[in-house]
């Protein structure tokens, strides 16, 4: 069984594990409004239900905790 994204708490029964890189994912919309932008202007974002990949998303988005 090959799993995508959603970890198992009985990791034996995957073979394999897809993930998505989740900072990338917040970090790199972010960046590319920014740009697009010039760096002026307001950005509005509509956020998902606060789950952990939300989260980690938003965070990234917002500029915190992002792998330089």
């Amino acid at each position: 069984m090959t799993v995508v994204d959603r970890g198992l708490t009985d990791t034996s029964a995957q073979d394999a594990y897809v993930a998505g890189d989740n900072n990338a994912f917040g970090k790199v919309p972010a960046k590319y409004l920014a740009k697009s932008l010039d760096g002026k202007g307001d950005i509005v974002a509509l956020r998902g239900i606060p789950t952990t990949l939300d989260n980690e998303r938003w965070t990234a988005f917002e500029g915190g905790n992002i792998p330089t």
